[in-house]
């Protein structure tokens, strides 16, 4: 269960780092048309914001599939050996 929310934290994450790079083009589109140095400065810096918050939600989410990868890949190696019969657990 806390996987599923270290996941979606990291999608709301990597949604916000995509709307505040946006944010950062439009003002910097925007500041470039009027000429305002001090806008394009608060752009970049709300682009390069976005991007870093971008990189680190794809790290979590990465990081959260291979531990989940992982608990699969046991599961499957225990299946395998109640069919071959080599686990001695009982059921209840």
């Amino acid at each position: 269960m806390a996987d599923q929310q270290a996941i979606d934290t990291a999608a709301s994450m990597t949604a916000v780092a995509a709307k505040t790079a946006v944010a950062g083009g439009a003002a910097g589109v925007i500041t470039s048309v009027g000429g305002l140095d001090i806008g394009l400065l608060i752009s970049i810096l709300a682009a390069i914001g976005g991007l870093v918050v971008s990189f680190f939600g794809f790290l979590v989410t990465w990081y959260y599939k291979y531990k989940a990868d992982q608990r699969a890949q046991e599961l499957h190696e225990i299946e395998v050996m109640k069919e071959k019969g080599e686990c001695d657990v009982k059921q209840d």
